[in-house]
């Protein structure tokens, strides 16, 4: 993985800062092609600011080895072997780092969510479940978990084991296939965590303004102004 410092994009609360979203963008995207949906979550919840981070560029095998912007290396999404997510504990690391800088900042981790989309939606998860500071929530869009059923089980810290997570998956999703959200659904129900799980007809691998309407009154319950 590359060891440059990646882009951050800031979109600051509009009034009185209390809050704070990370949403971590989709493989071979940018923070910046989620800045439409966070102005129009931010504009709805003033309160909030949202920090959409760039994923450092590095070879995805999935891909042929092609250079592009990856949370981890992806071999196949047919197995959810460790060992094939390459490159995911430095960016693990990495959005650990834009927590704590919250934290210093005034911004307690029970006033932080966690998301994203796709590879970053699996980032998310991987990231939440096991942070020594329990988040407030975390929004999954198209997603899956990037662990074996022991690995999940061994890496979720016990007091995450109570965060609300969103799941959001279109039904005709043929890149991460909707079994992929079913599965995740249900593997973290089994630990106890208190899951939303919405599918939605006619949508593939993207999001839609249900989609993108139901995240929000998520992150308002979660995340309720001061």
């Amino acid at each position: 993985m590359s060891s440059v410092k990646p882009r951050v994009l800031t979109i600051p609360a509009l009034d009185t800062h209390s809050a704070t979203v990370i949403w971590l963008h989709g493989l071979g995207d940018s923070g910046n092609g989620w800045m439409d949906v966070a102005v129009q979550w931010r504009d709805k919840m003033r309160y909030i600011k949202f920090i959409l981070p760039d994923a450092p560029k590095t070879p995805v095998s999935l891909n042929g080895g092609y250079v592009m912007p990856s949370w981890h290396d992806i071999k196949t999404l047919d197995s959810m072997n460790p060992d094939h997510f390459k490159g995911i504990e430095q960016s693990r690391e990495m959005i650990y780092q834009l927590i704590e800088n919250e934290i210093t900042n005034g911004i307690p981790a029970n006033r932080i969510i966690i998301g994203g989309f796709s590879q970053g939606a699996a980032m998310s998860i991987y990231t939440g479940l096991a942070c020594k500071h329990k988040v407030a929530g975390i929004v999954m869009f198209s997603g899956y978990l990037p662990y074996s059923a022991d690995s999940l089980q061994k890496s979720t810290l016990e007091q995450n084991k109570s965060i609300p997570v969103f799941i959001g998956h279109g039904e005709d999703d043929m890149v991460v296939k909707y079994a992929a959200g079913v599965q995740c659904n249900g593997a973290l129900k089994s630990l106890g965590l208190p899951v939303t799980f919405v599918s939605y007809k006619v949508l593939g691998h993207s999001c839609n303004p249900d989609e993108i309407r139901q995240a929000a009154s998520f992150i308002q319950q979660q995340l309720p102004s001061q």
